[in-house]
């Protein structure tokens, strides 16, 4: 009963994930993060902005976070699993190798750089062409955790680290090192949580569950102004306050939403609809794919043919979150078919 808790809370954070996930970015065009479609009459839509900058404010983390439970649970049920080869070569082959070949073909399916010196081609596809980023910097998030779970560091020492660190500027490098830094917080959080090294309890109430979601709605609002609101000066000791205060602000928006989400994940009712309804436990095992798959499918929609032309400003985003989200799980459901497609994303 245990584990079967354990997967369905891990699967109702997927599920939440997957929805998110394609709607932001089919509303990207208005945050900002993408170029507006190339045909159409698009105008920028307030509210459509904020819509897309809260569905993301959380969004990676809370998977890297998810990453992090299953991690450190894989190792509870079986502590011989923390091995070289279980936790760096199994892993390069289940996040590196995908990360390759989907980054080769989407560079050959929209070659906008096509003109750039190899070695910088080399460099993009090392770290993950476009949204593919994510899966080498998750890699690198298993090998850091695997060296300290070696090192025998104490975890409260590696959750202070990690939280330091956050504030520290990317290096552009390779094979997706640029980012990690930002995310192996929310990882070693959730192995923490499984391997019981911090104790975890659960917001049972709703009244603390609506102000943990009040909380994030207010962090997302500062995260995205108080910048803007509050610029350099040329005294150092108010850049440093500023930068201390901006940091706490980027860290708890999406902490706040992970505890949320968590804790609305293990509350029984909702374990309970999950267990009446196995087949959700089948579209939360689609994560991985669904994410590979609709960056492709907006990005050809959006600025290869005449959608945004058909559809009125208004609604495309809408129409292209539906029919990513359909095409994305249907693409999933095919590759995993075959002995190959569970190989890259099973």
């Amino acid at each position: 009963m245990k584990q079967k808790k354990y997967l369905m809370d891990v699967a109702v954070i997927r599920i939440t994930l997957i929805f998110f996930l394609v709607f932001y970015h089919a509303f990207c065009p208005f945050t900002g993060a993408w170029g507006p479609p190339s045909s159409g009459d698009f105008h920028p839509i307030e509210l459509y902005k904020w819509m897309g900058l809260i569905s993301h404010l959380f969004q990676l983390e809370a998977m890297v976070f998810i990453s992090g439970l299953l991690f450190g649970y894989a190792l509870m049920l079986n502590p011989k699993r923390l091995s070289f080869n279980d936790c760096v070569v199994k892993k390069a082959k289940r996040l590196l190798l995908p990360c390759l070949l989907f980054s080769v073909i989407y560079y050959v399916l929209f070659p906008n750089h096509i003109h750039e010196p190899w070695y910088i081609i080399l460099q993009k596809l090392s770290n993950g062409i476009g949204h593919l980023w994510f899966l080498p910097m998750i890699f690198w998030c298993f090998v850091l955790c695997y060296l300290v779970e070696k090192s025998h560091l104490p975890p409260p020492v590696v959750l202070i680290a990690s939280i330091i660190i956050l504030s520290l500027p990317s290096v552009d490098l390779i094979l997706g090192l640029k980012r990690v830094h930002r995310f192996f917080f929310f990882f070693y959080f959730g192995f923490a949580i499984k391997k019981e090294y911090i104790k975890f309890k659960y917001v049972e109430s709703k009244r603390y569950l609506l102000l943990l979601l009040i909380m994030f709605l207010v962090l997302c609002v500062a995260h995205e102004l108080l910048p803007e609101l509050w610029k350099k000066s040329n005294l150092l000791i108010e850049n440093g306050i500023r930068a201390i205060v901006i940091g706490i602000v980027f860290f708890l928006c999406p902490f706040s939403m992970i505890v949320f989400l968590y804790s609305l994940a293990n509350k029984p009712k909702v374990q309970y609809c999950l267990n009446r309804c196995p087949q959700l436990m089948v579209l939360s095992s689609y994560c991985y794919g669904v994410y590979i798959y609709q960056d492709y499918i907006l990005t050809y929609l959006y600025y290869h043919t005449d959608f945004a032309s058909v559809v009125p400003n208004a609604l495309f985003p809408w129409a292209g979150f539906v029919i990513t989200l359909i095409l994305s799980l249907l693409l999933c459901h095919l590759t995993l078919k075959t002995r190959f497609g569970r190989f890259l994303i099973g």
